[in-house]
């Protein structure tokens, strides 16, 4: 069955063709009410975003790195931006100053060098799924995929630069 709460982990995959869920069908297609944004919900989803930035700022990989957000979060800080190819291209601006405070988009040392986010960032919603996994229905019966988990994600695709004295 479908899960009635509005925890994004709680969602799981629509059953089979037979019963369509709106409530699955709205969360995997991204499409949540912005009234149901908490400030919590753009807190969390912020701190989120910040430790996917750093980590990839640190690892110097050139891979989009991916961190766990609700795509109605992203729409609401992003939603009247340029996208391309399904991804919003954002520039530091565009990032709200309530919840992305200055530095956050560098890791420096105590000589103001270090890696840096080299604009644009593209950000993109996305949608990932548990583990497939199998269960025994009862004994005697054949093993059946189990339902899976949808979790939504962002991938950020940016470039780094050197910060220098």
């Amino acid at each position: 069955g479908c899960s009635l709460t509005l925890s994004p982990c709680s969602f799981l995959s629509p059953p089979p063709p037979t019963h369509v869920c709106i409530l699955c069908s709205a969360f995997e297609k991204g499409i949540f009410s912005p009234g149901l944004v908490s400030h919590d919900d753009l807190v969390e989803a912020a701190d989120s975003v910040i430790c996917a930035v750093q980590r990839k700022i640190k690892s110097g990989c050139s891979v989009a790195e991916s961190c766990p957000c609700r795509r109605d979060v992203l729409m609401h800080w992003f939603g009247n931006k340029s996208t391309k190819r399904g991804a919003w291209v954002l520039t530091r601006q565009d990032f709200p100053k309530e919840f992305f405070p200055p530095g956050w988009d560098c890791v420096l040392d105590i000589h103001g060098q270090g890696p840096r986010v080299l604009y644009p960032m593209y950000v993109r919603p996305t949608v990932h799924r548990s583990t497939v996994r199998f269960v025994k229905p009862q004994s005697g019966e054949m093993m059946v995929q189990a339902q899976r988990a949808v979790y939504p994600h962002a991938s950020l695709k940016f470039g780094t630069e050197q910060m220098g004295i």
